[in-house]
Order: C-alpha cells, then structure tokens, then sequence
C-alpha cells in the first residue's frame, strides 16, 4: 500500500510582484513528506525587496511542480505576511578608485515594536498578518482541503489571486491536505527586508492504503 506519501509533493512558491491581489509566483522548490499522515517540511529561502510578501504552497498527489497543480487531491493555499523595512544609506568609500558614495541596505530607524509571533486572520483571499514580527503563522484556517468529506476548508480556496486550485475527494485526515504555513526568522529576530527566513508546512500524507 502507499501510505507513506511518497508519492505526495509540496511545491513551494513566492511573489515578486509586490502586490498581494496580482502575485506572480517564482518556484522555491520541491519537498516529499518523510511518512503518512501529518508531516511538517521546513525550507529556508530569502526574502525579496519589498514590505509586502505573500507564499503558496502547492501539495499535490504525483504530477510535476506548479503553482497550481488542480485534479481531485491537490490543494495549494497562500499565506501573506508584512516585515520589517530596511532603509538606503550611503558610507563612504574605503578604497580607491571606486565611486565617491554606493547604497548599502541598513536596518531603519523604525523602532522594532513586534519582535512577537504573528497569528493570521482571513483577509484579501487567504490568511494574512498585517504586522510584522518574528513569525506568521496560519493556524487552524488552513485546515481540510477544497470540500473534501469530513472537514471542508474554511475560506476556501485561500489563494490571493481568486484561483480555485483544490480538489474535494477523497476524507479528509486520509487524502491529502495541506495543513497550515508558517514564515519565520531564522535568528529569532523579527523578519525583515532582505533577510533569510524558513516556511515550515504541515501536510497530511495520504494514509488510507487503500492501493
């Protein structure tokens, strides 16, 4: 029987469009789940310019990478968070010949208030923190898949660009499911502009055996 998920994917992506309704998705990479049943993935990636940031993960039953795979087990969800902003300044020159001024990206003056862990809350198409701090969190409003039997996705289908992606067979806690998303710092520190952070996804494994 496959029960083990190994033939189970999750797809990660990022925007670099800077604007949470109009995402353009650039590919991370491609995690298989270690067993059945529910497990958690962890991958590190850096954050591009910009304040406001959105993810998605795309978890899929065979099939190969995509944003959004579709078919009746794949659910692929988003999470949008904010972080902390990084200014311009200019430093001075310390060898010659080289331009009289150059731009280094330097923490801002902003005072860090939020160095505490963010729970989303549904806004704007999918799980959102609109403040920033050391963490975003989805929680439990991920939970389930699409209108699978036994536990129907609250806010589905939790994309920012309106994309149903999600399939509905299959029992929910059997079939596939991608659980829950988190972004984290990766020092502890509250995530800011630039900076290396992890997304750590909970998915439920297909388990059942029933092949």
């Amino acid at each position: 029987a496959w029960s083990d998920g190994s033939e189970d994917y999750l797809d990660l992506y990022y925007s670099d469009s800077g604007d949470l309704s109009n995402p353009n998705w650039v590919y991370i990479e491609t995690n298989q789940p270690s067993g059945g049943n529910e497990q958690t993935i962890v991958v590190q990636f850096d954050l591009p310019p910009g304040l406001n940031h959105v993810i998605r993960g795309n978890y899929r039953w065979k099939g190969k990478p995509s944003s959004c795979t579709g078919g009746k087990w794949a659910d692929a969800d988003d999470l949008a968070f904010t972080v902390y902003p990084l200014t311009v300044s200019t430093i001075p020159p310390t060898l010659s010949p080289v331009p009289s001024s150059f731009p280094t990206r330097t923490p801002s003056s902003q005072p860090i208030t939020a160095s505490v862990a963010q729970m989303a809350v549904f806004s704007g198409g999918s799980p959102m923190c609109s403040s920033y701090g050391i963490s975003c969190d989805s929680g439990t409003l991920l939970l389930a898949r699409g209108n699978v039997n036994g536990g129907p996705e609250q806010n589905r289908p939790n994309t920012r660009d309106g994309g149903n992606c999600d399939g509905s067979s299959g029992n929910y806690q059997s079939d596939e499911s991608l659980e829950r998303l988190m972004v984290r710092s990766v020092d502890g520190g509250v995530m800011m502009e630039g900076s290396t952070v992890e997304i750590v996804a909970t998915v439920w494994a297909w388990s059942d055996g029933s092949e």
